[in-house]
């Protein structure tokens, strides 16, 4: 029995978005792996308005600290799901990897100065005005 032989190539990868293409902002993700198959990733948008404001009408109600954090911890505030991602542990391990790479980039370019940017901001500084003239010159 001849043994298999296994040629590498290269293939070019060709990315297009679908025709119901979706973008999202999202604040935040939950999620994990529901079955010995699937990892899912759901990412959604928290609404803190509504529970600040309702927050705000507690504080005006002059209550004492444990009645206030009572009435806090039973109120709700909205997560709104945006989407969900359903995909194969391979895929999962490749988002991690994405990510992290990602990050570790970000990060280093936070702490690494951008070249060209300049140190001082140049702000002309006016001349004493002379009576002699209404124009206003700037000294260079």
């Amino acid at each position: 029995m001849e043994k298999e032989k296994y040629i590498d190539i290269k293939i070019k990868r060709k990315y297009e978005k679908s025709n119901d293409f979706k973008k999202y902002y999202v604040t935040g993700a939950i999620g994990g792996f529901k079955n010995q198959y699937d990892f899912r990733l759901s990412f959604f948008n928290v609404n803190s308005n509504d529970f600040l404001m309702q927050t705000q009408k507690l504080k005006e109600q002059n209550l004492s600290g444990d009645e206030f954090s009572k009435k806090i911890s039973k109120m709700e505030m909205p997560h709104e799901i945006q989407c969900e991602l359903i995909m194969t542990e391979q895929a999962a391990k490749e988002l991690y990897n994405f990510l992290g790479k990602e990050l570790k980039n970000y990060e280093e370019r936070k702490k690494t100065p951008k070249k060209n940017t300049p140190k001082k901001i140049f702000h002309p500084k006016p001349y004493e005005k002379s009576n002699k003239s209404s124009n206003q010159n700037y000294q260079i």
